[in-house]
Order: C-alpha cells, then sequence, then structure tokens
C-alpha cells in the first residue's frame, strides 16, 4: 500500500474553487495576489504525507519523515535521516 501513493502522483490536482485568476484578494489598484492554489497544493500534499506515515505505521516500519528543529533531538534525527537516505535526498543547500 505504501507505494500506491506513487502510483497516483502524476494525477492532476482537482479543481481548488480558486476565483478566476487563482488570486484571493483584489488590492485597491486591481492587482489579484494571494494564490490560493499554492494553499490547496500544501494542504492535499500534507494529506498524502499523513496517509503515507499511516501506511508506514500500519506495516510496523517508523516513518522516515523530517522533524522540527524546534525539538531537542531534531537536527540529530533528520541527520540519521540524511545519511539513510543520502543517495535519494539531496540538500537544498549546499
Amino acid at each position: 500500500m505504501i507505494h500506491y501513493y506513487a502510483t497516483i502522483a502524476p494525477a492532476p490536482l482537482p479543481h481548488t474553487g480558486a476565483p478566476e485568476g487563482d488570486a484571493a484578494l483584489v488590492l485597491d489598484d486591481g492587482t489579484r495576489t494571494g494564490a490560493i492554489s499554492s494553499l490547496a497544493g500544501v494542504v492535499l500534499v500534507e494529506l498524502m504525507t499523513e496517509g503515507i506515515c499511516r501506511e508506514y505505521i500500519k506495516a510496523g516500519r517508523k516513518p522516515p519523515v523530517y522533524r522540527s528543529l524546534n525539538l531537542p533531538d531534531g537536527d540529530a534525527k533528520n541527520a540519521e535521516l540524511e545519511i539513510q537516505y543520502a543517495a535519494r535526498v539531496r540538500p537544498i543547500e549546499p
């Protein structure tokens, strides 16, 4: 089941219900800003991540998820994941 999500990844995102132009705000001069699709995309990705984590747990495995750096062990746990998945995950910064 964990690999199921990879089979649906190429699918397009569903319609978000965003207003014309994908903007939540129209400023006084008519400038449209505040893309709704960006927020909807983040929510969809986070929901998918949560579902994948649940599948890992159901399979008796620990989900390989980065921890917040605000947690006391965040740096150490993230470093362990980076070593474990070094061939698959590239750092954001060089």
